[in-house]
């Protein structure tokens, strides 16, 4: 008779214990539920500052600005190389060196990459980003990229003085 009594005694604790995890799975989805309600507005509130913070920050277009015309005259003072050959399509080093000046300091001027690359001989966004990059690691890397520099910097500091 106390086998019998032992056997019920543990199915009543094995049902209680049953009960005890669905209640404690019901607590776990239920925070889990308010937890990702709560990170949805926070993602949803972070994702608004964070457009704001783009419209408020993002490039203004103008659209009659000289400063090719003015960077090409700045370049061809200190490359040689003609504006009509620095706007070309051309891949030849010489032309590519001043275009890259010209597009990096129009990208730091707050310019968008399509109205740079309408700038720049009808050129798609894609090879203005590249241009970017590649001025980008000629400042990360100023030993190797010594020739490139010199050109960048004169021309930035020319520049400057002709804006202001």
């Amino acid at each position: 008779m106390s086998t019998l009594n032992e056997k019920e005694l543990l199915k009543i604790q094995v049902h209680n214990l049953k009960l005890a995890l669905r209640r404690k799975e019901e607590q776990l989805t239920k925070i889990k539920e308010e937890h990702s309600t709560e990170i949805l507005k926070i993602k949803k509130e972070y994702g608004m500052k964070l457009l704001n913070l783009r419209i408020t920050l993002s490039p203004k277009k103008v659209l009659n600005d000289n400063y090719v015309p003015i960077l090409c005259s700045i370049l061809h003072s200190i490359t040689g190389v003609s504006s009509k050959d620095i706007l070309s399509r051309s891949r030849k080093r010489e032309y590519v060196v001043p275009r890259y000046v010209i597009i990096h300091i129009l990208r730091m001027e707050g310019k968008t990459l399509q109205y740079i690359g309408k700038l720049i001989n009808n050129q798609h966004h894609a090879t203005i980003l590249h241009s970017v990059r590649c001025v980008e690691d000629w400042l990360n890397y100023p030993d190797y990229y010594k020739p490139e520099i010199n050109i960048y910097n004169k021309a930035k500091k020319m520049f400057e003085e002709v804006k202001n």
